[in-house]
């Protein structure tokens, strides 16, 4: 192959990779946002100078933690400030994907979780509860609380994040998880995460989940759907 043939070969693979990249980017921007959440979007985008990494959005600045500082505050302003001018749909994929960025920087930064404290309080508030004991290290919790998000098994992977923590003695200021799912694939998860030794079982659960909006009064019954189960089994494979 000639040195122009090969040029051109560069120049077109060059531009057929851009073109998949911005895509993919533009795949992410838009994922579950209607048209005036996208509007919305990018223009924090711009404002705020995000740019995505993976499955992660972060400011274009030097350092994890000036990442991390800029995302606290955006994330603060959106839920204390700005929430009344998004649609709900749209307030909850958008501050997911910026809480979910910031404690993936968190998690290399050493600091724990953040979680914008709720100002309105539909469902029975958890306040006092010790944590969930997390015996596993803290990537792959965090891994998890993203997976279960990603699968539509909770709402907000925030929530789980902070029901679980490896100092027994940490209390819950939160709302409980809200699980999406039938009450027995809960009972199997957190069965097999006890049996993996990545939790410690609390007196009770009931406190700490609803399931669809529902309290939970115990883990017994629920329709026992083996089929379900293979999503939650792969999950568990990827947090070994």
């Amino acid at each position: 192959m000639g040195k122009k043939n090969l040029d051109r070969e560069l120049e077109d693979y060059a531009d057929r990779l851009s073109e998949k990249l911005i895509n993919e980017e533009k795949t992410k921007d838009d994922n579950q946002l209607t048209s005036e959440g996208k509007k919305l979007w990018y223009a924090l985008r711009l404002s705020k100078q995000l740019h995505w990494k993976g499955n992660y959005c972060y400011p274009n600045v030097p350092t994890d933690n000036e990442k991390a500082q800029i995302l606290k505050k955006v994330i603060n302003n959106l839920h204390y400030d700005n929430k009344n001018l998004f649609k709900e749909s749209d307030f909850n994929e958008i501050s997911e994907r910026l809480i979910r960025s910031l404690n993936r920087l968190n998690v290399d930064l050493g600091i724990d979780p953040y979680f914008p404290k709720s100002l309105d309080k539909k469902i029975e508030f958890i306040e006092d509860e010790n944590c969930i004991l997390w015996l596993g290290e803290k990537d792959k919790l965090l891994l998890l609380a993203n997976l279960l998000f990603e699968q539509n098994f909770i709402l907000k992977s925030d929530e789980w994040l902070e029901k679980f923590d490896s100092n027994a003695l940490k209390k819950i200021k939160s709302d409980p998880i809200d699980w999406q799912k039938n009450k027995y694939e809960l009972q199997y998860l957190l069965r097999r995460l006890k049996g993996n030794a990545l939790i410690e079982y609390p007196a009770s659960f009931k406190k700490y989940f609803t399931v669809k909006g529902q309290p939970l009064k115990d883990l017994g019954g629920g329709m026992q759907e083996y089929n379900k189960l293979d999503k939650i089994d792969a999950i568990l494979d990827q947090i070994r």
